[in-house]
């Protein structure tokens, strides 16, 4: 069962799926490890538990796009009328996915501060017409 955070989030995927002007991806910020599986050629002691595997080499791998930013990005398609005539642009959404309880972190504010001030859409968003409008730029 999924957590009423990741439903949310999926109510608001499949909502502002249904606009063709709108493309909106999940955004998993993360960092796990990669390496060599031990594969000893001679006995060893190496204490693990249930779970646990050792790796040689161990490198640490980085998945999303940065720590802050939000849970879902995309874009949104406009029609710019004076500069770009009839052209078609894609302006950077990204939506903060909470809960009436939860407040976003500092360093999700200053994305979407630092996003909002490039002319990107978006912000917290807690329901599917918080998305909607978000992405509208109201």
């Amino acid at each position: 069962m999924m957590n009423p955070e990741s439903a949310l989030m999926q109510r608001i995927r499949l909502a502002l799926g249904r606009r063709p002007d709108v493309r909106i991806f999940r955004n998993n910020v993360a960092m796990s490890w990669a390496g060599r599986l031990l594969k000893p050629s001679r006995t060893i002691t190496v204490t693990v538990g249930p779970g646990d595997v050792v790796l040689y080499g161990a490198r640490p791998i980085h998945a999303g796009l940065c720590p802050g930013s939000p849970d879902l990005v995309g874009w949104r398609s406009l029609t710019v009328t004076r500069d770009h005539v009839g052209r078609r642009l894609a302006a950077f959404a990204g939506l903060e996915v909470k809960m009436p309880d939860q407040r976003p972190t500092e360093q999700q504010e200053a994305f979407l501060g630092v996003m909002a001030a490039a002319g990107g859409l978006g912000g917290v968003v807690r329901s599917e017409d918080d998305a909607r409008r978000a992405v509208d730029g109201l």
